[in-house]
C-alpha cells in the first residue's frame, strides 16, 4: 500500500473511534463511564428527642445523584462506628470502612441508617430499653428518614445479623412500614410471625450455629408460612449445613443484595407470585 494513503486511513480510524465513543460502544479499558460515576458519598447524623422517650440517635450514608428517592435499609447500631467513624467534624465517610456488603448496594442508589438508643457501649444495648420503647424508638427513626424528600417510604428495610437482626422479625409485625427485613443467623418467637406479613422476609442460618440455633429460625419460618399463602416467595429460610455462628462474608454480601434488589430495588416494584404458584398453594377445599 502506498504510503500517501496513510494519513486518510489514520483519519477514518480517527473518525470511527471518535463516532464509537459518542455511541457508547467504546471504552477504554478500566475507565468508567462518566455518566454513571456516582456522586458523593455523603453522611448526616442527628439525634432524635421525644418527650418521655429516649433519645435516639440515627445516622445516614448515602450518594448523590444515584436516584431520585432512596431506598433505605435501617442497621441496629452505633452510627459513627458502623459508618467508618465518621462525625460532625468529618461529615465525609470513608468508604473502605462501610460494611462490605453495602458498599455496591449505596452506590446503586440505597441509604443506610443506622440507629441506638444511647448511651450504647455495643449495638445489643438498644433493646434493654424495653419492648415497647425500642419498637416506638424504630417508629420514631423511619419518622425522621421518610421527612426526607430523597427517601422513598414505600421502600424502608432491616439488615441485621445476630443480635441486631433478632428484633427485627418482631418489630416489623407491628412497625408496618418495614418492607423487608434481611436477617442473619437470628430468630425470634414464633408468636410474632403470625403478625409479620406482608414484610418480605428472609433468614439466613448456619446449619451448626450453637448461639442461635436452626430450630429457632425453622420454627419461626414455620408459624409464619400460612399467613404468606397470598405471596409465599415473600417468606424463605435458607440453611448453610456446617456454618456455625460466623458466616462466610461472601453469603452475607449475596443475600443481602439479592434481597434488597428484590424488595426494595431504587426503581422497580416488587415481584409478585405467578398464578400457577398461588394455584399450587391453594389449600384443599
Amino acid at each position: 500500500m502506498s504510503k500517501k494513503w496513510y494519513p486518510v486511513i489514520l483519519g477514518l480510524l480517527t473518525l470511527l473511534m471518535l463516532s464509537c465513543v459518542r455511541a457508547g460502544g467504546y471504552k477504554a479499558a478500566g475507565m468508567p463511564d462518566p455518566a454513571k460515576i456516582p456522586g458523593e458519598l455523603h453522611y448526616v447524623e442527628t439525634m432524635l428527642h421525644e418527650e418521655g422517650q429516649p433519645d435516639v440517635n440515627v445516622g445516614i450514608v448515602f450518594r448523590d445523584g444515584t436516584v431520585e428517592k432512596h431506598p433505605v435499609i435501617m442497621v441496629l447500631g452505633i452510627p459513627g462506628r458502623v459508618l467508618g467513624e465518621a462525625t460532625a467534624a468529618r461529615p465525609s465517610v470513608d468508604p473502605a470502612k462501610l460494611p462490605e456488603w453495602s458498599v455496591d448496594l449505596i452506590r446503586e442508589g440505597y441509604m443506610l441508617a443506622t440507629w441506638c438508643i444511647p448511651p450504647a457501649a455495643d449495638q445489643t444495648k438498644a433493646v434493654q430499653s424495653g419492648p415497647a420503647a425500642f419498637t416506638r424508638a424504630v417508629s420514631r427513626v423511619i419518622d425522621c428518614l421518610v421527612m426526607r424528600d430523597d427517601v422513598n417510604p414505600t421502600k424502608i428495610g432491616w439488615f441485621g445479623a445476630s443480635a441486631s437482626g433478632i428484633p427485627a422479625l418482631s418489630v416489623a409485625a407491628v412497625e408496618k412500614r418495614i418492607a423487608a427485613v434481611m436477617v442473619f443467623v437470628s430468630s425470634n418467637k414464633p408468636e410474632f410471625a403470625e403478625k409479620i406479613y406482608p414484610t418480605a422476609v428472609l433468614i439466613v442460618n448456619g446449619g451448626a450455629d450453637t448461639v442461635v440455633k436452626p430450630e429457632g429460625a425453622r420454627n419461626y419460618y414455620n408459624a409464619a408460612k400460612p399467613f404468606y399463602r397470598n405471596d409465599p416467595w415473600r417468606l424463605r429460610l435458607v440453611i448453610y449445613e456446617g456454618e456455625t455462628h460466623n458466616l462466610p462474608l461472601d453469603v452475607v454480601k449475596l443475600y443481602a443484595e439479592h434481597w434488597f434488589h428484590l424488595y426494595l430495588h431504587p426503581t422497580k416494584e416488587p415481584p409478585t407470585p405467578p398464578d400457577w404458584l398461588l394455584a399450587e398453594r391453594k389449600p384443599a377445599e
